[in-house]
């Protein structure tokens, strides 16, 4: 009988040690959806650009967006919550010029166009 009582309540210890340990207490607190900024890139370049956005010297990478295409990314929490302006930068590939934005204000939950046109310097940035 002392057995059986014994096993019970290690196995009752073992089913609530666990659900006390999942509360999630301690981890990265979720990025709330409607928070989300989000940046859509058209490419209008004949080559396909390697698309990032730039905070406060550091460099993220948002992807690939190939001619003639539009791709929507979600700009990382880390590059808009630091405080800093943004710079988007696409680079073309296979080519030696580069679209390097102006600083621009984006704050979190907005939504950010960059359109890159085949003469780069006529590339642009638009917040809404």
């Amino acid at each position: 009988m002392r057995l059986r009582v014994a096993w019970t309540a290690l196995a009752a210890v073992g089913l609530v040690a666990p659900a006390g340990c999942a509360t999630g207490a301690g981890g990265p607190p979720a990025q709330d959806p409607l928070q989300e900024t989000t940046v859509e890139v058209t490419n209008h370049n004949w080559n396909t650009i390697h698309a990032y956005v730039m905070a406060g010297g550091a460099r993220y990478s948002l992807g690939m967006v190939t001619t003639t295409r539009t791709q929507r990314f979600i700009i990382p929490a880390m590059a808009v919550s630091s405080g800093r302006n943004l710079i988007f930068l696409a680079l073309p590939i296979g080519s030696s010029l580069a679209y390097v934005s102006e600083e621009v204000i984006v704050r979190a939950g907005d939504a950010v166009q960059v359109t890159i046109q085949n003469d780069l310097s006529q590339s642009f940035v638009t917040i809404f």
